[in-house]
């Protein structure tokens, strides 16, 4: 059976939100710049919930001295918490320190084990050294242990999908969706799945919640729109062609960077969508 399109997205290509390159804290929401301390001195004495936020800033923001100086003071005001040692293994994975990286997040799991979020830590570092294997089997874990870890599943799910594990992937995402219903990417991603199966319908479905989730994504608008023409839906193709030609014209988008002529393309629909015009009907044989 062939495709559905003649360019078809990498799955994983349409959001770039997700990255095993950062650690994802989605307990932490709203972070600033500023919570990340400024100076050295005047926060060493915060309570242990104050330092964990700045050091999440310190990450979100890239800021790695800062955040190794909070994870020493973690490490020696709460010795028997793994939070000291799991943002030391954060910063020395920043600064590609992989086996102190390792030894750090081993002895936070050796605090706490079971954490998905630490397992999580652990995966993310075996795999910037390469060993795939053990990386992925701490993923996996780290999805038993913590359900609500969507990273772990979202790569679980790039992972199947790679390796042609379709059914497996989607119940990967299915979780993400479960945890998240208005994660955008992951509704995009399912559709991308879908599509590989050759499901227009399940596809289409996919693709129209990632675009009421997220309607200014040009991505999931042009995809849509090749579902809707695939599934010969003409005038909700039409629609979604057009809203795709809005969003070029307002962000100015080069043309080369869309895979169709939207002019010719809206101009055919709309004459394949215009009623019939009939033609008058003549009497044979003269008028009576």
């Amino acid at each position: 059976m062939k495709t559905l399109y003649a360019k078809p997205h990498r799955m994983f290509a349409v959001d770039k939100n997700y990255s095993l390159k950062l650690i994802s804290l989605r307990h932490e929401t709203g972070l600033k710049y500023r919570e990340c301390p400024e100076t050295r001195l005047g926060w060493q004495s915060d309570r242990m919930a104050t330092l964990i936020r700045a050091a999440n800033a310190c990450e979100q923001f890239h800021r790695v001295t800062r955040l190794q100086q909070i994870g020493n003071v973690l490490a020696r005001r709460f010795s028997n918490k793994p939070w000291g040692a799991f943002y030391l293994s954060l910063s020395a994975l920043d600064r590609k320190q992989y086996s102190q990286s390792l030894w750090m997040i081993e002895l936070a799991l050796k605090k706490a084990p079971n954490v998905g979020l630490l397992t999580y830590q652990r995966g993310r570092v075996l795999l910037a050294m390469g060993n795939l294997a053990l990386a992925n089997q701490a993923f996996r874990s780290a999805a038993q242990e913590s359900p609500e870890l969507v990273d772990a599943h979202l790569y679980l799910a790039e992972l199947n999908e790679r390796d042609q594990n379709y059914s497996h992937a989607i119940v990967q995402l299915k979780d993400v969706i479960a945890y998240e219903p208005r994660n955008s990417a992951a509704w995009a991603n399912l559709g991308e799945i879908y599509v590989l199966q050759h499901e227009t319908a399940d596809a289409t479905e996919a693709y129209q919640h990632a675009v009421n989730i997220n309607p200014d994504n040009l991505q999931y608008q042009l995809r849509l729109a090749h579902l809707y023409e695939a599934s010969k839906n003409e005038k909700a193709a039409l629609n979604a062609y057009e809203r795709v030609q809005e969003l070029v014209e307002n962000s100015r988008v080069p043309a080369n960077q869309i895979d169709v002529n939207l002019d010719r393309k809206i101009s055919e629909l709309k004459k394949a969508t215009e009623p019939a015009t009939k033609t008058p009907h003549t009497p044979q044989g003269g008028s009576t």
